[in-house]
């Protein structure tokens, strides 16, 4: 469960991509961070390739309170669709400062149209739809990243992830499963889906 110029490569690797019928999902919860009434945010942090070009696709669930957060390769105008997405989705677009420049809402499942902002992004984040109000964020909210120990490349382990996102995979190919991700060597449940942080989740602070 999903960029300008690289939208048209993305635009490729999605179209051979398909999924199963979304289930029925309850709505989010906001967590605030002691007493300091600083939101946080968990976030599954993506950065390779293929994560950036997969994100939430296929996936019929998410945690309420987390997120998605796709380091882009450089600093421009980012551009997303929602093909094999399941969830309804917010888009929060960010600077190289951690500062919000534009926010898409409610993007709407397993649909083709290019979504973006006026502004250069570095980073975007994708919470589930109606989570941006619920957080506060608009253009000009800052932001602090607490990030992961350390990111875990999934090309490195034994396991490998399911690229086609149809399932057709066994055991024994050492192959995760559609809505997997590849974690030291062992297909996971993701943690955006399961609440538990590794070292491919990060947080983040919003200090509005």
């Amino acid at each position: 469960m999903a960029r300008t110029t690289a939208f048209l490569v993305l635009l490729s690797l999605h179209s051979l991509w398909s999924c199963t019928t979304p289930q029925s999902r309850t709505g989010p919860s906001v967590r605030d961070a002691g007493h300091s009434q600083q939101k946080m945010i968990d976030v599954e942090v993506v950065d390779d390739r293929f994560e950036i070009s997969r994100g939430l696709m296929c996936r019929t669930e998410m945690q309420g309170d987390w997120g998605m957060l796709f380091f882009m390769a450089q600093t421009r105008i980012q551009s997303f669709w929602m093909k094999n997405t399941l969830l309804a989705l917010d888009m929060i677009f960010i600077d190289d400062n951690w500062q919000v420049v534009g926010v898409v809402t409610n993007a709407q499942p397993e649909t083709l149209t290019s979504r973006s902002v006026s502004s250069p992004s570095r980073y975007v984040l994708e919470l589930k739809a109606g989570q941006a109000a619920a957080y506060g964020l608009k253009a000009g909210s800052q932001l602090n990243f607490i990030p992961p120990q350390n990111l875990a490349n999934s090309e490195n382990g034994a396991c490998q992830t399911d690229r086609d996102c149809t399932g057709t995979w066994s055991p024994n190919d050492s192959m995760c499963g559609p809505i997997e991700r590849c974690f030291l060597g062992e297909c996971i449940i993701p943690p955006a889906v399961s609440g538990e942080m590794n070292a491919q989740t990060g947080r983040l602070q919003v200090r509005q």
